[in-house]
């Protein structure tokens, strides 16, 4: 139901957001990120149609040419054949399972990166398969059947017809919490009959409230009287290193993987973790060099930082076997309060290398003075790595030794980089010790 006077209202809301800032506006920038909307099932819009692509594109042109006499103002957009792949997937049925492989097949890898996004390959797909993509952005008969009506999210379609009834209206519904119920089917509390039938079995189910009335509101103050008083979240009462292996299948999880994984375990075994302030406040977690999706680690660490003092001994017991498998804490260290903690300058690893010739070029590499490659940086342009003061000879061809004193590569890209014919899937590398300028690990 858009329209070009709700286009012209971002810009607006882009100029009262600047015109907040007041005497220092001229000095703001500000960014509107936009992104086309894609119906998705067990909501109020599944039935709704999806803007294509060429509707999208003119929107967005729109939408640049409205902003151009505001140089502060920064436009950012969902790429239009992203949204169109998301569209069709979203609310596709298992027809879809066969082009997913065929456009695999054809090399359309990454395309949840906009720069490896080949829109071609995944229309050449559905076509084989004699497919039309955009019956699959169309409206919806609001009373016909849907792919996805077999699975069972909580609230009614009746519900979903309402609200999207509502929505066209441009009415609101209420805050079930302080308003009236609007039977959208989740709750089982005074008798009514929810749709999360197991869960209903196992315990009442009804609105979850934190605060007597309604926050976000001109007239609330808070908590009331007698309620528990706000924490203070950025209160760092402790600092901890915890040591853990990362083994097996779990050397495949990426950083950011590892990450969320610590969040939730931490948050499981209820540890009083201390957050960044702010507006969006995040966990204080920190960790050492990354280490290379397939690599493993006897050695690995990640700070944090808690609001209450844990003796060492218990997080490492609270901790076992909320890891996934291959990964364990194998101990915990007590850091002080200084921002800046010891770094490892060193790396030792156990490595073997499935391939008959790696042994000759890899001496041959140690003999050198130099070795250069060129290393692409995040910018894009080329820069000359001196890979060879990075290697330490241990005199066991089993183990490597890694300086990073004078800076960093990737491992197990390194060992690539000096033996190209051998290929990363024979390399086999496992970090075994970290050494910091003080000593070993």
């Amino acid at each position: 139901t858009e329209t070009e006077e709700d286009l012209r209202g971002i810009l607006d809301l882009c100029l009262k957001v600047r015109a907040t800032a007041g005497p220092n506006a001229r000095r703001l920038q500000v960014t509107a990120a936009v992104s086309p909307f894609v119906p998705k099932p067990h909501m109020p819009f599944q039935w709704e149609r999806q803007l294509g692509v060429q509707e999208v594109e003119d929107r967005i042109r729109f939408l640049k040419e409205i902003i151009k006499p505001h140089r502060w103002l920064k436009l950012k957009w969902h790429h239009s054949h992203m949204s169109f792949l998301e569209g069709i997937f979203s609310r596709g049925d298992r027809v879809l399972a066969p082009v997913v492989e065929k456009a695999y097949r054809k090399g359309a890898l990454f395309t949840s990166w906009s720069d490896h996004l080949n829109l071609d390959k995944w229309l050449e797909a559905m076509d084989e398969e004699g497919l039309v993509p955009e019956r699959f952005l169309d409206a919806r008969d609001v009373e016909a059947g849907l792919p996805w009506d077999h699975l069972v999210a909580g609230v009614t379609p009746e519900f979903l017809r309402r609200e999207l009834n509502k929505a066209r209206e441009e009415r609101l519904t209420g805050d079930c919490r302080y308003e009236g119920c609007s039977n959208c089917g989740v709750c089982s509390f005074e008798n009514r009959q929810s749709e999360l039938h197991i869960q209903g079995e196992a315990g009442e189910i009804r609105p979850r409230v934190h605060f007597a009335e309604r926050d976000q509101t001109e007239h609330f103050e808070g908590a009331e009287a007698g309620e528990e008083p706000q924490i203070d979240l950025s209160v760092k009462a402790a600092h901890y290193r915890i040591w853990y292996e990362k083994m097996g299948q779990s050397r495949f999880l990426s950083q950011l993987e590892l990450q969320r994984i610590f969040e939730r375990a931490f948050r499981r075994v209820g540890l009083p973790l201390s957050f960044s302030a702010g507006f969006h406040p995040l966990p204080l977690l920190s960790f050492g060099m990354a280490l290379p999706v397939g690599v493993q680690s006897r050695d690995e660490w990640v700070n944090i930082h808690l609001r209450e003092t844990v003796a060492p001994e218990k997080l490492v017991q609270l901790l076992q076997g909320e890891l996934p498998g291959g990964m364990q804490v194998t101990r915990v260290q007590v850091l002080s309060s200084a921002r800046k903690q010891p770094q490892a300058v060193m790396e030792e690893y156990e490595l073997v290398v499935d391939h008959p010739e790696f042994a000759a070029v890899w001496g041959d590499f140690l003999k050198k003075d130099s070795f250069l490659v060129e290393k692409l940086t995040k910018k894009g342009k080329v820069r000359i790595v001196d890979l060879r003061p990075m290697v330490v000879a241990t005199g066991d061809p089993g183990r490597i030794r890694f300086d990073w004193q004078g800076g960093y590569y990737n491992p197990l890209g390194l060992i690539g980089a000096v033996a190209p014919e051998v290929g990363i899937d024979r390399i086999h590398l496992c970090k075994v010790r970290q050494i910091f300028d003080q000593g070993e690990s």
